[in-house]
């Protein structure tokens, strides 16, 4: 078995007799041309060797990114996880892909004579296992960012006894706009620190390293810098591959752990071959900094077209949050209070969403009498309206500024359903449908499981 790590979360494993390319994103920036690589990465998704499957673990851009799986073959049968929706294969079929091939929870599935996998689900993400005779390799992904310890950690074990893995890529950063894009006035700045959830990130992933005991982890999904002017700072607040395994030197000295950087490889046989010249991480902000110049063109680019929406963006705004109000009839009464939208560029201004009133909810300009205060880019707003990921990949992308007044963070889950709710048809068909009913009994019997393991430990 061999894996070369193309970028990022992108990994090419090839099997015995399989050629598997995980999370193309190569090409391009990512999260709403927010996220770049970083180390550099050089490979043309156009030359390639052939592939037998892709594996998409979720809808994330810098995991499905369109702009890189628009450039590849179409021949490869796609690999994603059988969710309770089918967003996933809606999108691979406009991209033209027709070879899909949704993967049960925790099931193995033999792909050819010598290839198998497993691929669990975790939150909105998922990780796959993939073995052949001659060893055994876990990609983790986001996974252990966002699920809860008690569902993740007994599924990674569980994993790790079948396959005994002999590499594991774990996620090390984060990839969140909470705490770099917030200001909330009932929270010190001492809570707000940015390092905090850093340092939580990378006990993620030492806890992830302590429950697989794979003979080699390496730290990957973290390799992005934001080149955006007002968004540089946070790149200082970041941590690096080199943290992560400093991390786990001193608490899990007998795991080894190994640097991985695009165009290096692990071999079975050979163990590491390293390609990428060995990176200097003290000197990250430098080379950030270099890279941003190189694309001092492109961003330039990038941000005029963001902050230049549809001439018709108030009208849109108005009828898509109107029509979400009459999809989630409660939502007026759930927040009840007022929401402003400060939108940079053109057309934009100032649009306070009062949703005390019975009618006529919508007015321009800030009475300065609301609860949330969200600051966006009028492109970026009139892409996130008609997306139901939108808000969320938004957010990830670290391109808006929310306020919260003291008392008010409590409504922030509700700001997804305000910007993008989906039509009471769909819900029906999702939750009559086999998936979702298949989703429900595996998420109870995970949560059984947790109550089980808990009430075993008082006793």
């Amino acid at each position: 078995m061999r894996v070369e790590m193309l970028g990022h979360a992108c990994l090419l494993c090839e099997t015995e007799d399989a050629r598997i390319l995980m999370d193309p994103w190569i090409a391009g920036p990512a999260n709403f041309r927010s996220w770049w690589h970083f180390p550099a990465v050089t490979r043309d998704p156009a030359h390639l060797p052939p592939l037998d499957y892709i594996y998409l673990s979720h809808l994330h851009g810098d995991h499905f990114h369109d702009a890189t799986l628009a450039q590849l073959d179409r021949r490869p049968t796609v690999l994603v996880p059988r969710l309770y929706h089918t967003r996933m294969v809606r999108r691979l079929r406009d991209l033209g892909f027709s070879r899909i091939m949704e993967l049960p929870h925790a099931k193995e599935v033999q792909l050819t004579r010598a290839t198998r996998v497993t691929c669990v689900q975790m939150g909105r993400d998922s990780v796959l296992a993939v073995a052949d005779s001659s060893a055994s390799m876990l990609n983790a992904n986001d996974a252990l960012q966002g699920a809860h310890p008690d569902i993740k950690l007994p599924l990674l074990r569980a994993l790790a006894e079948r396959y005994g893995f002999d590499i594991v890529f774990l996620a090390f950063g984060t990839a969140g706009p909470f705490p770099k894009c917030y200001r909330i006035e009932d929270v010190s700045a001492k809570a707000m620190d940015p390092w905090i959830k850093e340092r939580s990130m990378l006990s993620n992933f030492l806890s992830g390293a302590k429950a697989i005991k794979a003979k080699t982890v390496v730290p990957f999904a973290g390799g992005f810098a934001l080149l955006a002017d007002r968004l540089f700072w946070m790149n200082e607040a970041k941590t690096t591959p080199a943290d992560a395994l400093r991390l786990l030197r001193e608490r899990e000295p007998g795991i080894p752990g190994l640097e991985m950087n695009p165009g290096d490889i692990w071999d079975s046989r050979e163990g590491l071959i390293r390609v990428h010249p060995v990176v200097d991480w003290t000197r990250r902000l430098e080379m950030i900094d270099q890279l941003r110049q190189t694309h001092a063109s492109e961003l330039k680019t990038i941000d005029a077209e963001e902050q230049h929406g549809p001439s018709d963006l108030p009208q849109l705004f108005e009828t898509r949050l109107a029509g979400n109000l009459r999809r989630f009839p409660f939502l007026r009464r759930r927040m009840n209070g007022s929401v402003l939208f400060v939108v940079v560029g053109k057309p934009g201004g100032e649009w306070e969403v009062d949703l005390r009133r019975p009618s006529n909810w919508l007015r321009p300009g800030d009475s300065g009498d609301w609860a949330i205060r969200l600051t966006i880019p009028s492109g970026l707003l009139a892409e996130i309206l008609t997306d139901p990921d939108g808000l969320e990949t938004l957010g990830i992308s670290y391109k808006l500024d929310l306020f919260f007044k003291a008392g008010a963070r409590a409504k922030e889950p509700l700001l997804d359903r305000l910007i993008y709710t989906p039509s009471p048809l769909w819900l029906l068909n999702t939750m009559l449908s086999t998936r979702f009913a298949e989703f429900v009994l595996r998420r109870r019997t995970e949560f059984s499981q947790i109550l089980r393991e808990k009430l075993t430990a008082r006793a």
